[in-house]
């Protein structure tokens, strides 16, 4: 570990974070490098170890396997650990969550069940959710939250960041490699922590009866005092086993890599006070980790240089390497802040060919083809062969038979030996059966045979211990290699090998970057390679179509500057590695592929926050004391930004509209920090995203750039729904102005109220395809139909009218939707007697207009039709226990749920929400706004259900559920699995 600046406070050891006004000081410390040591308090884990399902500590991080508790090992923290630093903690973690297991915590503090603070992995079994809790011995203070971080994808490190502060928590979370940790993701109220009983404070385990987590831990650390907003991003970026900023990071070639090319540059980013910077290098770990400017040890390679790049003329193939970087600050202190010392391993000098394919002429015995020869069969790791007959190949041959074996590569390599292990059975010097005289040969093209030489193999030991013999192949470039054997050392006629090893020197270009095949690749890249051994030179191919790539440059760097590159396409590129002393003298490379980023952000809207200088009406200047503009950009107060409504990202833009009193249009402009040619790159298409709300006025929107104004061509519907919608402009409709744009217009002209939320302006050179038109549904399958203007009346005419033993209250529904029914969740409640109805659906889809009121609680009901608890029933929940909308089938009960998810819960506010059941794919879908967010299969039908007795609006077939808290509209039943244009229809798209 690097240097540590300690003092001490209050008995426990305290490491600063190494920025200006910091808050927090670090008083615990776990990283987990090979032991269980409290670096900086001295508070150690232990593993605790339980049974089958181990816990196990490697050289960078401890991995829990996972599974039932009293099965599972798990890691225990110093009783204490968390209470005792105070009411303002913050705990800090990067882990990584690799198998789901039923309620796996990522941590818990705590004593029993009553009492603790936890994070959770996952809600029961579902990934896609997460759970936080805080519980105290008085019920009244718990509080819980679902689904509020992002989902932990399985294999993914995950950055969290827990702060404690006198009655309050707040987390945040961000995978480990992304560029931000980004805003909260959750808070609620608590006791002080400073108070809890944390007799257990564990990783991994539960205080309930839940599964522990297979999860790994990179590094655990609890700080005195609130992580701000600058600490908690600059240790982000530093990532594990990193807390201070003086020293150097993010090491090229990675700690620990190998197979690291023999010429490789070491770089690494410098220390934020750094002004040179000295360089340790060596095969000697202690003496590079010991070696100082008064007592180098031979491993001082460069001295206070100003560059964070240093190149060694002399790495040798296969030797492993230890190297630091010690960080110098400038003068007048000149301190020296002594790096950590990383490793790599330089590639070897010859691979092996790996996948070889192998043929021969003779019959064999089952279990003894030539598949025996390459297969590793009966070959140590050190290399010596065992004696077992079945482990080697036999080929029986005829009279007059010619007898080979051949070898295939795939390709054409320059081999340099064979390593070849004869037939070794344990009889064989009786039976003589090792292949004696032999002619090799080899081709390059698969169809012409070059003769290398007559050998003569020596013959198998019959040892367990056959260390084999190396054949020189002299660098010939061969695609396949056949051994003719002409006798043996026996009079049988069956000959034999155990195993055949063949290495390469690798003389053509190998690991593109960008990857072959890799996607949205930045347009300024650089294509780089590992260039193939005695090239001189390395002939670059480019161009769009794989079968037509031209020659654009002969370098003789391994690398090249493309230049130029377009959005959304998709490049081939060869290099073929070139020297005219050579034989042969040109190595054709593979042929690789990359695809470029489909977009340019204009703006997304995430860089906004709510402090000045970032602000996003700063940015985006509306009609603020502006007299004959309407425009309002941000909410009201903080944050400024959406962070519910997104189409992208975490943010998007509120744009109020306000055209009354006389005025007649609102804009906001954003002023771009220089012109920009929007043309260039092969962009051809502006496209912004754009959300609306049923209460809005039809008014038109429209973009401006130096006056040129583009009308949205849509259907002023769309600015009337909440579905987010794409916005497509051909920048030709712009002439000129996209070849100089400084300034971007949004407007709206027309007359009334509204809000939009704006996101994700971008230029492409093709856009996203857009979804296919609205289509009206008709009213033939329309067997139910609920308007809710004052009454519960089927409006289909079929008789289907709704009654409630509760004095209903009716409210005004969003846009011209006229009433609707409001629910208080206080056991309010609707039924339908639409039992035949269910009996007689095949296929079906249930859709309305929800505003719910979410209040954190699960389980309430849109709908619920069935004939209780345990008989069959289908139902639709805005909010599951685990957070996202939820809609299940089932012919009995609740074993036997067919379930089908979205992502998240349904949002507040009017939205359209859609259930499909179609019998011909045997599957369920849920609509939000028009667009499908979940899908899944099932196996009952509505009409598998019966004549249902219990057919509800806003009631649970389960008591103890909650009931529904909102409002519903324009509730209908098809008899048919509508599309998803007469969806979004529905939800009214026009």
């Amino acid at each position: 570990m690097g240097k540590q600046w300690v003092y001490l406070v209050v008995g426990v050891v305290m490491l600063t974070l190494a920025s200006s006004g910091s808050a927090a000081e670090l008083a615990h410390r776990w990283s987990f490098n090979g032991d269980l040591k409290d670096s900086v308090g001295g508070k150690d884990a232990v593993i605790v170890e339980e049974g089958a399902n181990d816990a196990i500590l490697s050289d960078t991080e401890v991995t829990m396997t996972g599974g039932d508790k009293a099965e599972s090992d798990y890691v225990d923290l110093p009783d204490h650990v968390l209470s005792d630093l105070g009411s303002t903690v913050t705990f800090e973690a990067w882990a990584t969550h690799l198998g789901v297991q039923t309620w796996s915590r990522v941590f818990a503090f705590g004593t029993s069940t009553a009492e603790h603070m936890t994070m959770s992995w996952c809600t029961g079994t579902n990934i896609n959710t997460d759970h936080v809790e805080f519980f105290d011995p008085d019920p009244s203070t718990n509080s819980r939250l679902d689904n509020t971080n992002s989902p932990y994808e399985l294999g993914v490190p995950w950055h969290i960041v827990v702060v404690f502060e006198p009655g309050l928590m707040t987390w945040y979370s961000a995978p480990a490699g992304s560029d931000d940790l980004g805003p909260a993701k959750g808070s609620f109220e608590i006791v002080d922590v400073a108070r809890l009983n944390d007799t257990n404070c564990w990783l991994g385990r539960s205080h309930y009866g839940d599964g522990t987590a297979n999860a790994s831990y990179d590094e655990c650390r609890l700080w005195v005092g609130a992580l701000s907003q600058a600490e908690r991003e600059k240790l982000h970026d530093l990532g594990p086993d990193r807390v201070e900023a003086t020293l150097a990071l993010n090491p090229s070639p990675q700690d620990r890599a190998t197979d690291v090319a023999h010429d490789a540059i070491l770089t690494w980013e410098p220390g934020d006070y750094a002004a040179a910077h000295d360089v340790y290098l060596g095969t000697v770990l202690d003496d590079v980790a010991e070696a100082s400017r008064s007592n180098p040890l031979g491993a001082l390679v460069s001295q206070g240089q100003p560059g964070t790049a240093f190149a060694s003329e002399d790495l040798e193939f296969g030797q492993t390497y230890y190297w630091r970087i010690d960080e110098v600050n400038a003068p007048p202190s000149n301190t020296i802040f002594t790096g950590e010392v990383w490793s790599f391993t330089v590639e070897p000098y010859l691979y092996p060919i790996e996948n070889v394919a192998v043929t021969a002429s003779t019959t064999s015995a089952a279990g003894e083809g030539p598949e025996r020869v390459v297969d590793g069969s009966g070959l140590s790791p050190n290399g010596q062969h065992s004696n077992n007959q079945a482990h080697m190949w036999l080929g029986n041959a005829t009279t007059g038979q010619t007898v080979w074996i051949q070898f295939d590569f795939g390709k054409t390599y320059k081999l340099m030996d064979m390593r070849l292990w004869n037939y070794n059975m344990a009889f064989e010097a009786w039976l003589g059966l090792s292949a004696k005289d032999v002619t090799i040969e080899y081709t390059s093209g698969g169809t012409d045979w070059t003769t290398l030489g007559d050998f003569v193999l020596p013959q198998g030991p019959a040892v367990a211990t056959y260390e084999g013999t190396v054949l020189d192949l002299e660098g010939i470039a061969a695609q396949a290699l056949r051994i003719n054997i002409h006798s043996n050392y026996g009079t049988q006629k069956s000959y034999g090998l155990s195993e055949v090893r063949f290495s390469y020197l690798p003389v053509q270009a190998r690991e593109p970057e960008p990857a072959d095949g890799a996607t949205e690749v930045a347009l300024d890249t650089l294509l780089d390679w590992r260039g193939g051994r005695q090239a001189a030179l390395h002939e670059l191919y480019l161009g769009t179509e794989a079968d037509a790539l031209a020659l654009v440059d002969a370098v003789a760097e391994t690398w090249y500057n493309p230049g130029g590159l377009n959005l959304g396409t998709t490049y081939y590129w060869q290099v073929n590695e070139v020297n005219e002393t050579a034989t042969p003298s040109v190595w054709e490379g593979d042929r690789w592929s990359f695809s470029t980023q489909s977009y340019l952000a204009v703006d997304d809207f995430e860089s906004y926050t709510d402090e000045g200088g970032a602000l996003i009406y700063e940015a985006w200047v509306d009609g603020y004391n502006i007299n004959d503009n309407g425009s309002q950009v941000g909410h009201d107060s903080a944050p400024y930004a959406e962070r519910s409504t997104v189409h992208g990202g975490r943010q998007s833009m509120p744009f109020y509209y306000n055209n009354t009193g006389g005025v007649t249009k609102s804009e906001a402009v954003l002023t771009l920090d220089a012109a920009q040619d929007w043309t260039q790159m092969g962009a051809e298409r502006l496209v912004a995203y754009f959300s609306g709300d049923y209460d809005n006025a039809a008014v038109q929107l429209y973009l401006s750039v130096k006056g040129t104004r583009v009308d949205y061509a849509g259907s002023v519907a769309s600015l009337q729904t909440p579905a987010w919608k794409q916005w497509d402009i051909d920048l030709a409709s712009l002439g000129a102005a996209a070849r100089n744009v400084k300034t971007l217009t949004l407007g709206v002209s027309g007359i009334g109220t509204g809000v939009l939320y704006v996101d994700d302006v971008r230029l492409y050179r093709v856009a996203s395809a857009q979804p296919e038109p609205p289509v009206d549904p008709g009213t033939n399958d329309l067997v139910a139909q609920y308007d809710f203007e004052n009454n519960l009346n089927d409006a289909t005419g079929n008789g289907y009218d709704g009654t409630s033993p509760w004095a209903l209250v009716y409210t005004d529904a969003p846009g011209s939707y006229g009433q609707a029914i409001s629910f208080a969740g206080e056991g309010d409640y609707v039924e339908l007697p639409v039992g035949s109805l269910v009996d007689s659906l095949t296929d079906c889809t249930i859709a309305t207009l929800v505003n719910f009121n979410d209040t954190g609680v699960a389980w309430g009901r849109v709908f619920d039709f069935g004939s209780g608890n345990t008989n069959g029933y289908m139902l639709l929940a805005p909010r599951s226990s685990g957070g996202p909308i939820w809609f299940a089938i089932t012919p009995t009960g609740g074993s036997a749920e067919l379930i089908v998810t979205g992502s998240e819960t349904l949002p507040t506010g009017w939205h359209h929400v859609a259930v499909v059941v179609a019998s011909a794919s045997m599957t369920a879908g849920i609509y939000v706004d028009g667009v499908l967010v979940g899908e899944g299969p099932i196996d009952t039908l509505p009409t598998d259900l019966g004549v249902t007795t219990q057919n509800w609006l806003g009631r649970s077939q389960y008591e103890v559920d909650a009931y529904f808290n909102g409002a519903l509209d324009d509730f209908r039943i098809y008899r048919r699995a509508l599309s998803g244009p007469e969806i979004r229809y529905l939800a009214g798209e026009r």
